[in-house]
């Protein structure tokens, strides 16, 4: 696989990449991130990516974790807007 996490969400949620990082956007992003299989992209790739969307440094042992993590924290963006 040669495409990225970030830039498969932003091609499937029709945002740019920049908008990603926007809490106003978790709507689009939950309902793209809720369909993606956590074995499509590596654990790396989730761990990566995910430290860059939310702005702290992130390891994950699994990539469900990772996914289940960045679905949490959308939701977290979607009750607290």
């Amino acid at each position: 696989m040669n495409e990225n996490l970030i830039d498969y969400i932003a091609e499937k949620s029709g945002l740019y990449v920049s908008d990603l990082l926007l809490p106003k956007n978790s709507a689009a992003i939950i309902r793209v991130v809720s369909l993606i299989e956590p074995d499509h992209f590596t654990t790396e790739d989730w761990s990566a990516s995910l430290s860059y969307l939310l702005g702290r440094r992130l390891r994950f042992a699994t990539t469900e974790a990772a996914k289940d993590y960045y679905i949490k924290n959308l939701l977290s963006n979607l009750s607290n807007g």
